[in-house]
């Protein structure tokens, strides 16, 4: 048997998972302020954003994977179309929304640092996933490289390597929280089911099943039964339920999934979170309406500039 998501599948997934990012970050503002005792608040501020962002990461490798098989790209195309397709954008939505900051928050725009902000720190904290998504991306050259090398083995491992690599440098040099890298395996696991998915499905479950287990039992020994473990299995148990029930029950027939529904999903994530640290200075309350509201006004705006600046 064997796993194939296709294009228009994954596109309705991703904008999926970017909704949830958006309503697990207002979520999160709700249950800090006590402002409802909603269990579906409570739901997401706990768990949504870690399960959206595990599947993030498993698309992510999975469909680098699959368009590696179908056309090599030298080092320099993969990286530039990398950088167009991620940095840019995250680069541009911060060259805009520095000024609407300072505005908003009353601060001075030139301040120490300014350059770093526009350039990497972003000054939005969600962004933190565009960083180590970068970071995976070397990580995935580097192992097409050792793969058109070395034998199937010896990339497998250096893959796993350079997987352990990538939260090692989230942590250390990008300063990553460990909860927002304990999905970077997923990753791997998006490239291991493109690998293998060909009838060899089962050796995707057998990697999933390790990274899951180690990573488990490293989060014992650090910090016991933690949250941090349980946001843990329930993204690995969920990316292993969503395998299996693929391979078992695959989707025969394309979906009918218009392409902007895909390709706006990024533009939510870098969005939303603007939008609602913006409304908190503007509001005492931020209601849901109010957010959905400028979040989608501003998804669309920076879409069509992102659009017309072919990026």
């Amino acid at each position: 048997m064997e796993l194939r998501i296709d294009k228009q599948l994954s596109s309705l997934v991703k904008f999926a998972a970017a909704l949830t990012v958006a309503l697990h970050h207002y979520s999160q503002y709700v249950c800090a302020n006590d402002l409802s005792e909603c269990i579906i608040y409570k739901l997401f501020s706990t768990q949504g954003g870690y399960l959206a962002v595990g599947v993030f990461f498993f698309l992510s490798g999975y469909g680098l994977m699959e368009s590696e098989k179908k056309k090599h790209l030298p080092t320099s195309a993969f990286l530039k179309k990398r950088l167009l397709r991620v940095y840019l954008p995250a680069l541009l939505v911060t060259l805009l929304w520095l000024p609407i900051r300072s505005y908003v928050q009353g601060e001075q725009l030139l301040t120490g640092g300014v350059i770093y902000k526009l350039l990497w720190g972003f000054e939005d904290g969600v962004l933190w996933f565009v960083k180590v998504l970068l970071v995976l991306y070397l990580c995935f050259d580097v192992f097409v490289w050792i793969r058109a090398r070395y034998s199937h083995t010896v990339s497998i491992i250096c893959l796993n390597l350079l997987t352990a690599g990538a939260i090692a440098v989230a942590l250390l040099l990008l300063q990553m929280r460990d909860y927002n890298t304990i999905s970077i395996p997923l990753f791997t696991i998006g490239v291991i089911g493109s690998l293998y998915n060909n009838g060899e499905t089962q050796k995707t479950f057998a990697y999933l099943g390790a990274w899951c287990a180690g990573i488990i039992c490293l989060l014992i020994l650090l910090s016991g039964v933690s949250t941090l473990l349980i946001h843990a299995l329930i993204n690995y148990v969920t990316i292993f339920v969503a395998i299996f029930l693929l391979v078992k029950f695959p989707i025969k027939k394309n979906l009918v999934v218009p392409f902007v529904v895909g390709d706006i999903s990024f533009d939510i994530y870098l969005v939303h979170n603007k939008a609602l640290m913006t409304l908190k200075v503007l509001l005492p309350v931020v209601p849901l309406y109010y957010f959905v509201g400028l979040s989608a006004v501003a998804t669309v705006l920076f879409y069509l500039i992102r659009k017309k600046l072919s990026l």
